[in-house]
């Protein structure tokens, strides 16, 4: 009787085991709970068929995406980051990785709205963190909404830097001032800030630099560009104003003409006077740069941008090298205090938006350029394809070399 009870208890046994679903079908029954957003059953199905295969791929998606789902943001940043490690093929590396990137930024996106990361730097620290590797994971959208929250959160802190300095003792100020440079460094560097906020930024590295950048720079100027200046016979510095001389070879065809006439003269002398400005800023672009200790700048200065810039007088002169013919002599001249107030806004361009290019190594583009009269355009000295062009252009060389020679080099 005990070996017929035996008997019966196994193939009741047998017959309980034939009913349960396969792996394949609980993968299936998982799918179809996700589908319907009954999370909490795709949840268990998923984990069961991770138990019964643990390298199921599938499966391990699944139950990342279902904790994203019900806002379990942990621990789907966990089981997402185990999945992706356990990848056995690109393509579904860079899907979980999606995901996960997905996950981190909702994990940025509620501690941000729980607002705790305002008295406690950990939970400020920690959404940075999450926002960094969602940009490396997300997909596009992810990414945009990742940047788009890391610029409230740097906004936060530089705000939150400008009360602490404030309202520190003035032994404590330089510490922080440090800290409020570096953080508006990782700003420009790292991301690109609305017009409103990169104004802001900008306004206070003036504020935090200007003193110590005048006292540095006008000793560059007092003891290495002055004295380089003084050698060059083409230039000369007043009390309040840099004087360049330009000489230019006059094309024969301005001297057939009747230059006594004022309204001949001045649009056949218009060329001439480009190719003298363009020498003069390429000297204020060299003084420039050796005021903020660089070998030069990135790129030059907009002739339409300064505003003392002036043109003193143009005469011809005897061409010593050729009896017959004549040179343009033009004299410009620029206020020193322009190009003191210059060379502080270039020193801002490379503390700001110059960062992400330094990054890059790359040139400042337009979009990164100053909107100021500093802002960078070619750089080089004028060229042939610089000078005069129609009837009355000099045939040879543009700006003489000796004004531009005497653009200092830096300290």
């Amino acid at each position: 009787m005990r070996a017929v009870y035996a008997l019966s208890f196994l193939l009741l046994m047998l017959g309980f085991l034939g009913c349960q679903p396969s792996t394949k079908e609980l993968l299936g029954e998982a799918k179809v709970a996700y589908e319907r957003a009954e999370y909490e059953k795709a949840e268990e199905l998923f984990k069961k068929v991770l138990a019964a295969e643990p390298d199921n791929a599938d499966a391990a998606l699944g139950l990342g995406e279902c904790y994203l789902k019900q806002n379990k943001l942990d621990e789907a940043i966990t089981q997402l980051k185990t999945t992706a490690e356990k990848a056995k093929t690109p393509g579904i590396k860079k899907l979980v990785e999606e995901e996960l990137g997905a996950a981190y930024l909702s994990k940025a996106q509620a501690d941000w709205k729980s607002g705790a990361f305002r008295s406690d730097a950990e939970v400020e620290k920690k959404i940075e963190s999450a926002l960094e590797e969602a940009s490396k994971l997300g997909v596009r959208a992810t990414k945009e909404k990742a940047a788009e929250l890391m610029l409230s959160l740097y906004d936060f802190r530089f705000e939150q830097n400008r009360i602490e300095y404030d309202a520190a003792k003035p032994e404590e100020r330089e510490k922080l001032r440090e800290v409020e440079l570096a953080h508006i460094d990782k700003v420009f560097a790292n991301t690109r800030p609305s017009d409103e906020f990169r104004t802001r930024m900008k306004d206070r590295v003036k504020e935090l630099t200007q003193e110590a950048f005048f006292l540095k720079a006008d000793k560059i100027f007092e003891e290495t560009i002055k004295p380089e200046m003084a050698k060059d016979p083409n230039i000369t510095l007043g009390a309040e104003r840099l004087s360049v001389v330009t000489v230019i070879p006059a094309a024969p065809e301005l001297l057939a003409l009747d230059l006594s006439d004022p309204t001949i003269k001045t649009p056949a002398m218009l060329d001439y006077q480009l190719v003298a400005k363009q020498n003069t800023l390429f000297l204020v672009a060299a003084v420039i740069a050796a005021m903020n200790e660089i070998p030069n700048m990135k790129q030059g200065i907009r002739p339409d941008s300064v505003t003392s810039f002036a043109f003193d007088a143009d005469e011809l002169i005897d061409d010593p090298e050729n009896p017959e013919g004549k040179k343009v002599k033009i004299t410009t001249s620029m206020s020193l205090l322009e190009i003191r107030n210059l060379a502080l806004e270039y020193n801002l361009f490379l503390q700001t938006e110059g960062k992400k290019d330094a990054k890059k190594d790359a040139a400042p583009t337009d979009a990164a350029a100053p909107t100021d009269a500093a802002a960078p355009t070619d750089a080089a000295a004028p060229t042939d394809a610089a000078a005069p062009t129609d009837a009355a252009a000099p045939t040879d060389a543009a700006a003489p070399t000796d004004a531009a020679a005497a653009a200092p080099a830096t300290p």
